[in-house]
């Protein structure tokens, strides 16, 4: 991962729950190796960003993901965190 703003890792947030998001940039900003680039409640709106952005890392509650298109929009990892009881597949 680059750490071109000084030093710090460049991280976006996608939640449609605004206490999930939240929650995310808590996490985010409690950490001084992190630095909270945006935040957004839709998906959409956050592909969008991306595209122009220079990210390192880019952070999607996982239920939202169903938003996501499943192109690439920079070359920052996407990952996804399942918790225990989540099915391997979504309806």
């Amino acid at each position: 991962m680059s750490k071109q703003s000084g030093g710090a890792i460049r991280i976006a947030v996608a939640a449609i729950s605004a206490v999930r998001r939240a929650r995310l940039e808590s996490i985010i900003r409690s950490h001084l190796e992190f630095q909270l680039t945006a935040s957004f409640g839709v998906v959409a709106s956050l592909l969008s960003f991306a595209g122009g952005a220079e990210l390192d890392l880019i952070v999607i509650d996982s239920d939202s993901i169903r938003d996501l298109l499943l192109e690439p929009t920079s070359d920052a990892p996407i990952v996804e965190e399942r918790r225990p009881g989540d099915s391997a597949e979504r309806e």
